[in-house]
């Protein structure tokens, strides 16, 4: 961290209040007496297991301090002191954690706007621990700490790196994360990477915006069996890796003599753990598209846009592949955190538009109404009735992708095949232009002697 780190003594700060208290010891605002500053002190409780933990969270919190902790939204630590009287480290004072404020709102779903920020300062987190080599493991919304709600809505940093580990340091079958952000890989005791990280932030966003845990089991199996009832099947390659494969799922040889595994039902692991499966989710929904599509509002564009572009961000973090799940630095470039869709009303209208660059708004009233690109669904709709005017087809898979370069003939007003001009540029019309044009060659070069010209011609 940029911020210099050094010993200090316990009378240098005047205890104001407890802010926290668990297991590994309690957080007591203090009074920082030489500076003058309220700060957050981490006292830490003196056993035999805590202290190899108390030394691992003050080597890493060396191992951070070559980055900026207001850049990477990571909270800042002044000082530690761990000796035999006291083991102690010196934070700054932030606003309340992010599971404290859900709960005081009693777990209404947040605006996306607060859920963008949320989850665009924590990529930033995860993005900064990825460029020194370090896995969080605890990500959870306990560890995600609002910095001042009244002054900066929704901005947060990333606490608490008592459980973070080197990439070298990460070997299958660790009992890592907690249960309601724990990852396929990890479940099955596969390989793991800090892809995990990104899968638990996943989780932590579904719950913003639905105001409610996606997989809330009271242990592995229940969770394991939640994630494939909504995401669908574990990848083989992620089961047949894993060393805790055959605790959940149950292999036979197919006709190739290789493994196809399937997942226990409640009744087998029951029957062989003795542990009993329960229904604790607060949804139903076969899918997570469909579970994220019932806070859509239909009808208002911006707001379908916007939840949409949320929703396949979402999905992206959980992919059940670690090799196909979003990393962190393309969390930050999603249209969902960069707002590209916003002046385009859909994530793929920036696709779309650059396919047709050459083509021109029109100058008429009636068509100003759905130049807008937010309105794309309703011109496509409105260009089959506007066809029959304009002479061209609204199918997508037109064969003309600049429309400025189709000519239109123009036939005097009396002739009949003024009535014919919309079929002229039809693409099955199209396909026999090439036969036409043949035999009016053959026509006029081959039959021209026997035809006597009118008036008028040549």
């Amino acid at each position: 961290m940029a911020t210099d780190v050094k010993t200090s003594n316990l009378d240098n700060y005047e205890m104001l209040h407890v802010l926290g208290e668990g297991s590994y010891g309690k957080v007591v605002g203090c009074y920082k007496r030489d500076t003058k500053e309220v700060v957050a002190v981490k006292f830490l409780k003196k056993t035999r297991f805590s202290q190899h933990l108390d030394r691992r969270e003050m080597f890493i919190l060396e191992k951070l301090r070559c980055l900026d902790p207001d850049e990477c939204r990571i909270i800042k630590c002044f000082e530690w002191n761990h000796d035999k009287e006291s083991a102690y480290m010196v934070f700054e004072m932030l606003d309340i954690s992010l599971h404290r404020f859900m709960a005081r709102r009693k777990w209404a779903p947040l605006p996306l706007d607060g859920i963008r920020t949320i989850i665009k300062d924590m990529a930033t987190a995860l993005t900064a621990l990825r460029s020194v080599g370090l896995i969080h493991t605890d990500l959870k919304m306990d560890n995600i700490m609002l910095v001042d709600h009244k002054k900066q809505p929704f901005r947060v940093k990333l606490i608490d790196f008592g459980l973070t580990l080197r990439k070298s340091e990460a070997w299958p079958g660790q009992g890592v994360q907690p249960l309601l952000h724990r990852s396929p890989e990890v479940i099955l005791g596969h390989p793991f990477s800090e892809a995990i990280d990104v899968w638990a932030l996943g989780t932590i966003m579904a719950k913003l915006y639905l105001g409610c845990s996606l997989f809330p089991g009271v242990h592995e199996y229940d969770v394991l069996r939640y994630i494939t009832d909504l995401l669908g099947e574990v990848p083989q390659q992620l089961v047949k890796a894993g060393r805790r494969t055959k605790l959940y799922y149950q292999g036979r040889a197919n006709f190739f003599m290789n493994t196809e595994w399937t997942m226990k039902t409640p009744e087998q692991f029951s029957k062989e753990t003795s542990q009993r499966t329960e229904e604790h989710r607060a949804y139903q929904a076969p899918s997570l598209k469909e579970l994220t599509a019932m806070n859509i509002l239909q009808g208002n564009k911006e707001e379908e846009a916007d939840r949409s572009a949320c929703f396949d961000l979402m999905d992206k973090m959980l992919q059940m592949d670690p090799n196909k799940r979003i990393t962190p630095n393309k969390i930050l470039a999603h249209p969902f955190i960069t707002g590209s869709y916003v002046n385009n009303g859909c994530p793929q209208a920036v696709e779309k538009k650059s396919q047709h660059p050459s083509v021109e708004k029109s100058n008429s009233p009636k068509d100003e109404e759905y130049n807008s690109p937010k309105d794309e669904d309703a011109r496509d709709s409105k260009s089959v009735s506007d066809s029959t005017d304009s002479g061209l087809s609204s199918n997508k898979d037109s064969p003309f992708e600049d429309l400025d370069s189709v000519i239109i003939p123009l036939a005097p007003q009396n002739s009949p095949e003024s009535f014919h001009t919309p079929e002229a540029i039809e693409p099955k019309k199209r396909e026999k232009r090439g036969i036409r044009r043949f035999l009016s060659t053959l026509k006029r070069n081959v039959f021209c002697c026997f035809c006597a010209p009118k008036n008028g011609d040549e």
